[in-house]
């Protein structure tokens, strides 16, 4: 019996299992996706259109004024909701829709545009050159207010740096005689090149930019391209970034908080005075006695 068994055991070692079934060969391999360079170089636009479109969500381009010579904003200032007539001032100028004058002769033209009913409830935006006199500040309040003004909105410059190009060559070209027409050329290119991006620039002026914050990558990757990112970069700051300005609006008043500076200070030296008071607060513009 032991003799069976040893033989039966040795039978069940040296047995040879049954072949496992034969499996199919796996698929080969996907090749890995081809390196899009236009996708890469357009991804580093976004951030920008991104910011632009977030700037104009909270500052609107309701007065166009440029910012260069704005003091720069300070602290919580308003947006401007409404298109209004913008004086521009400068040292030894006064400024109303193109037309320079003495501030008696500004602030009659005022009274004129708005009309003498409008006046007493009605604002005009302010854009006060950051080296301008205060003197001369105070001058040009004191004669709107002695045309019936109510308010004013004094304009400070908002922060582009996150949207603007240093020596933008296409900013240069439309800083010509015939900037709508460079304009127009540049728009007739780009739709020639890449008709996706062309159709971005023709959508109205409410929605152009969240829009184009959307769709740009997919319009560029379109065309592969064929405008490149970099150039794309410099036509938007230069065509689509409005010149962001931020107000605080004051209420004209004989009784209000003073806002003085010496005889010999800017409007810059006076900004910040400016900027600490409420909107709408009541105030009044003195030159300080020395």
């Amino acid at each position: 019996m032991r003799a069976v068994l040893a033989v039966a055991l040795a039978a069940c070692v040296h047995a040879q299992p049954p072949a496992p079934a034969q499996l199919p060969a796996p698929p080969p391999a996907r090749p890995p996706p081809a390196h899009d360079a236009c996708a890469d170089e357009a991804a580093r636009l976004q951030p920008m259109l991104d910011a632009n479109a977030a700037l104009y969500q909270r500052w609107g381009d309701r007065v166009i004024v440029d910012p260069a010579p704005l003091v720069p904003a300070i602290g919580e200032l308003e947006p401007l909701t409404d298109r209004i007539p913008a004086i521009i001032v400068s040292p030894n100028r006064v400024s109303l829709l193109g037309r320079d004058g003495a501030p008696p002769a500004v602030a009659f033209r005022v009274r004129a545009l708005l009309g003498r009913d409008a006046m007493a409830t009605g604002a005009v935006a302010l854009a006060i050159a950051r080296d301008t006199p205060w003197r001369e500040v105070v001058e040009l309040v004191h004669a709107l207010q002695g045309e019936g003004l109510a308010r004013v909105k004094l304009v400070f410059a908002v922060d582009r740096s996150a949207v603007a190009i240093a020596d933008n060559p296409i900013a240069a070209r439309l800083r010509g005689a015939d900037s709508i027409e460079v304009a127009r050329e540049i728009g007739r290119d780009v739709g020639t090149r890449c008709p996706a991006l062309g159709d971005l620039f023709l959508l109205r002026a409410e929605d152009r930019l969240q829009v184009m914050a959307r769709e740009t990558m997919a319009a560029l990757r379109s065309c592969k391209c064929a405008v490149s990112p970099a150039e794309l970069a410099n036509i938007y700051a230069a065509i689509f970034v409005p010149p962001y300005v931020a107000a605080r609006t004051l209420t004209l008043s004989r009784t209000g908080a003073v806002i003085a500076a010496s005889g010999t200070a800017t409007f810059a030296d006076a900004a910040r005075w400016i900027a600490a008071l409420a909107p709408d607060a009541p105030a009044r513009f003195e030159v300080s006695r020395p």
